[in-house]
């Protein structure tokens, strides 16, 4: 299969556009480095093109001449205090340029595949969170991943377009560009230097490992036959406390940071936009044969003795 994958040198296409390879896949990276400041390598299975997503010229011509059979949208302003700083610029990376993508996609009948996000759901009431339940992002990150994915699906004809959106929860994992909580906290960690948590420590967070998140996209690319469209990927399992389970009860923040061994947790106030609890239900996914493999507690040990 001959792919798109933009925004394929970030933390998780990289990682992504190797797992595709290894499928036996053609991909064509495409990525503005505006998180990855280093082209990745390329050999004869893939082939990296430095371009902008909203270049649609471009893309069109790529989509044209390569014929490619399935886009992956991975380019995003992803950083919330980025898209804060630069609200226009945002919305034309993560609204806009969807929006076009999707129109070339249904044009050139070719699949797609876009990445959303987690931030969509905001402060839902009921763990773990379904992707039916009203969504009410109170980020304006989230935001605009809630308009893209409405772009999707109001606006193509279900039979110009087949389309999959991915929402995609905490990822963490070897790599990460711009570093997440677990990075900063193993990092924090190794120089002995005090973390800074931001309320009081207790919003809890899905973490799900970046190879999880390629597997999923592995599985979902063979399974165009499934009647759903949108589906949750993370990590959904609950959390023992001591030796009782307490069902669908994720890791606080403050639980990781002492998984970790830090000693010096000080707490600085909290963010209007920062979501207190998050926990996604793979129901959907996980009928097709989604597994997640590595918890967060046990790669936070791993890299602690690495």
């Amino acid at each position: 299969m001959q792919i798109l994958l933009t925004g394929g040198a970030g933390f998780i296409g990289s990682h992504l556009a190797t797992a595709l390879k290894a499928d036996g896949h053609y991909v064509f990276v495409y990525d503005s480095l505006h998180y990855g400041p280093t082209p990745p390598r390329f050999d004869d299975k893939s082939q990296f093109i430095l371009g902008d997503i909203r270049d649609i010229e471009k893309i069109e011509q790529i989509l044209r001449e390569n014929k490619i059979d399935l886009m992956i949208n991975l380019a995003a302003f992803s950083s919330i205090d980025d898209v804060l700083k630069d609200e226009i610029q945002s919305r034309d990376v993560n609204v806009k340029a969807v929006a076009r993508i999707a129109s070339l996609c249904a044009n050139y009948e070719i699949k797609l595949i876009q990445f959303s996000s987690a931030a969509v759901y905001g402060n839902y009431y009921q763990m773990p969170v379904r992707e039916s339940v009203p969504k009410h992002p109170i980020s304006l990150y989230g935001m605009q991943k809630l308009e893209a994915e409405n772009w999707i699906r109001a606006n193509m004809p279900s039979n110009k377009l087949m389309f999959k959106i991915l929402r995609i929860f905490n990822v963490f994992g070897p790599g990460q560009i711009n570093p997440g909580v677990i990075t900063k906290m193993i990092e924090t960690k190794k120089r002995g230097e005090p973390f800074y948590l931001n309320g009081e420590g207790e919003q809890t967070r899905d973490y799900i490992y970046v190879k999880d998140v390629c597997r999923a996209v592995q599985i979902i690319i063979n399974r165009w036959d499934d009647p759903y469209n949108t589906y949750n990927v993370g990590n959904g399992r609950s959390y023992k406390a001591g030796n009782s389970p307490i069902p669908y009860r994720p890791l606080s923040l403050k639980d990781l940071a002492e998984i970790a061994g830090i000693d010096d947790i000080r707490y600085k106030p909290e963010l209007e936009y920062d979501i207190k609890y998050s926990c996604s239900d793979n129901s959907a996914i996980t009928k097709l044969g989604y597994r997640p493999s590595k918890a967060p507690e046990h790669f936070i040990r791993l890299s602690l003795h690495a």
